[in-house]
């Protein structure tokens, strides 16, 4: 797929709130959010940590998550010619990539597992410890050129273009409905990533917005039909009053998703030109 930026560099925004039910049972919010703009490029990172009995120390994990998608996509962005090498990029993300980011937060979590063992006396010895931070990610690098978007796990991610068509930067895996996610923790988790290039170009129909979200945003939503209103919501936001009145209201319609929704944390960032 092409499509278009306006060259004018992008700009991002967003939130991670508790879910209702977790205020409810006094439980950690499990979301993790982090974002960084070099020049007209973004980096943007989502996670949500399992939360689960089994994954005690998720909420740290989702941390981990999107510090090491951060970081290794800006080494990327630094390290490779970007414009001239876009070829290269797809197939960079298609395998090393992955193995790239999976291998740091497990070499972070194994740190973290490390110094926490020390500070509360766990004598535990076990090679399954990386379940304990289990988390899923999705990441964005977004440059003038082309959108580099990555997916391990639930949640979505929506592009909204300039003719109205609202899809899947990469399509709802199906088999995840009903089961435990795959996460940076699955055995091999490097091979469940899913990875899209698209190319700029301004002669094509124009990219007006990107939505990364958790899952909690969508199961808050009763279809996909409801999902995608909302998406088409935020947009006219964004074209009629600006970046400002969503980054003055996103927590507070976030917590209230919520509560009218699933329960569930929710975290949710857009990219705009």
């Amino acid at each position: 797929m092409v499509i278009k930026d306006k060259q004018l560099g992008w700009k991002a925004l967003g939130k991670s709130v508790q879910g209702a039910s977790h205020v409810r049972n006094n439980k950690v919010c499990q979301d993790a959010i982090r974002w960084k703009k070099i020049n007209k490029s973004i980096i943007f990172a989502i996670a949500d940590g399992h939360g689960s009995s089994r994954s005690p120390y998720s909420d740290e994990g989702s941390q981990v998550a999107v510090q090491v998608a951060v970081e290794t996509l800006e080494k990327l962005y630094k390290n490779l010619d970007l414009k001239k090498n876009l070829s290269n990029i797809k197939h960079f993300s298609e395998e090393q990539l992955k193995k790239l980011i999976v291998r740091n937060w497990r070499g972070k979590v194994e740190k973290a597992y490390e110094v926490r063992k020390l500070k509360e006396g766990i004598t535990e010895d076990t090679d399954n410890f990386y379940v304990k931070y289990g988390s899923t990610l999705i990441a964005i690098l977004a440059t003038p050129d082309f959108i580099l978007f990555l997916q391990l796990g639930d949640g979505d991610i929506i592009v909204a273009f300039q003719d109205g068509e609202i899809s899947y930067a990469i399509e709802k895996d199906e088999e995840l409905v009903g089961i435990e996610t795959t996460s940076l923790c699955s055995k091999d988790g490097w091979k469940y990533i899913k990875t899209s290039v698209y190319k700029l170009n301004s002669n094509k129909n124009a990219l007006e917005m990107i939505m990364l979200s958790t899952d909690g945003f969508y199961n808050s939503f009763t279809d996909d039909a409801g999902y995608k209103k909302n998406a088409e919501d935020y947009l006219k936001l964004l074209k009629k009053h600006g970046v400002k009145k969503i980054e003055n209201n996103l927590e507070k319609w976030l917590s209230e998703t919520s509560k009218e929704g699933c329960g569930d944390d929710i975290t949710l960032g857009i990219i705009c030109s």
